[in-house]
């Protein structure tokens, strides 16, 4: 009697984990802004051990937040600002062993700026400044052993700019799509061990996959995605555990979509059960702790959104502390090194009179 109890209870216990939908997420702290945050990217800046934060905004607001320890964030203040920006990625450019900044300009140009290991940072000569760029994939296109550039271009085609390891860039020659693309997702779609991109274009443009042949020559696949238009977020992660990418679109203006990967870079649609409001970013990530990656989807017109993977690549929508409409972008870190996953979330000020960037702690 007393093991049937005792089994009961286990499988009660199981049933009852595998069904939460919840991550208990705490607000640590948000930061009103005079400017739109357009993107946020993390990583130790500093050399401290901990994680930063790089934000890409409107007007003189590109700026690192920076984590003081155990998640506690400094106010930008007066120290550099990197100008009026649209995205930005990070990666060691130069390859001396610390993380490097690369922001596209609002306006128009890409701007990489030189880490010095202590958070210091030197502007590099812009280049690119005949194209609108809106987001930069950093990644060895070519594989040489250094981070090269695939710039997602809202005028013009996308270009590819290859590193000579110094952190000096070549444009190649070749013509990417004609699309105004808005994003762009770097991974190993095909399972050929170079990395290949979705791009994804805006409104009532079809969104793209490019194939690398290994020494960043790009094919464009425009008939890959099923029709996929009017993209703003694009996430490329392991959804199902079988050890290939698989793809999540935010949409601006229908269903987000699921699709799964054969292996072999035929990514077909298997669900269009996420949000149907404007998806503006999303991050994957193992928030609840249990082995596989989830995911937070930056809501441009509601509130941003946690969706908990199954292990199999199905997704229940949790329950969500996040504040704020507008959802413009969204990035997973451990800032406080307790070993699970925080959250920051970039707002556009909507109805309210600041912009703000939010600080979660992942209280599990």
């Amino acid at each position: 009697m007393k093991r049937s109890i005792i089994v009961v209870l286990l499988v009660l216990a199981l049933t009852s984990a595998a069904v939460s939908t919840s991550v208990p997420f705490v607000h640590q702290k948000t930061f009103e802004l005079d400017c739109r945050p357009w993107k946020a990217a993390c990583g130790d800046l500093d050399g401290d051990g901990d994680i930063d934060i790089a934000i890409a905004a409107e007007s003189s607001g590109s700026a690192i937040l920076w984590n003081e320890g155990n998640g506690v964030f400094a106010e930008p203040g007066f120290g550099v600002r990197f100008g009026s920006c649209q995205s930005v990625s990070i990666g060691d450019l130069d390859g001396d062993d610390d993380l490097d900044l690369v922001f596209a300009g609002k306006t128009g140009g890409i701007f990489v700026w030189q880490n010095d290991g202590r958070g210091g940072f030197l502007a590099l000569p812009a280049f690119g400044n005949s194209d609108r760029t809106s987001a930069v994939g950093v990644g060895d296109l070519d594989g040489d052993g250094d981070l090269d550039l695939l710039c997602a271009n809202s005028h013009g085609s996308d270009r590819v700019w290859l590193n000579d390891g110094a952190a000096a860039f070549t444009s190649t020659d070749q013509t990417l799509g004609a699309e105004i693309a808005l994003c762009v997702q770097l991974g190993d779609i095909d399972g050929d061990g170079d990395l290949d991109a979705i791009v994804g274009c805006s409104l009532r443009m079809r969104s793209l996959v490019y194939v690398n042949d290994g020494a960043a020559r790009f094919t464009v696949r425009d008939d890959a995605l099923s029709g996929a238009m009017s993209n703003v977020a694009a996430v490329l992660f392991d959804a199902d555990g079988d050890r290939d990418l698989d793809l999540f679109l935010g949409y601006h203006d229908g269903p987000d979509r699921f699709y799964r990967n054969d292996g072999m870079g035929t990514l077909a649609l298997e669900s269009e059960d996420f949000s149907r409001r404007w998806s503006y970013d999303a991050a994957a990530g193992d928030l609840d702790l249990d082995g596989d990656l989830d995911l937070v989807v930056a809501g441009g017109n509601t509130q941003d959104s946690i969706w908990l993977n199954d292990g199999r690549g199905q997704f229940v929508e949790a329950a969500s502390p996040f504040a704020g409409e507008q959802g413009l972008a969204v990035a997973l870190a451990d800032f406080d090194g307790d070993g699970d996953l925080d959250v920051v979330t970039c707002h556009d000020a909507g109805a309210g009179p600041t912009d703000k960037v939010y600080i979660w702690r992942n209280a599990r």
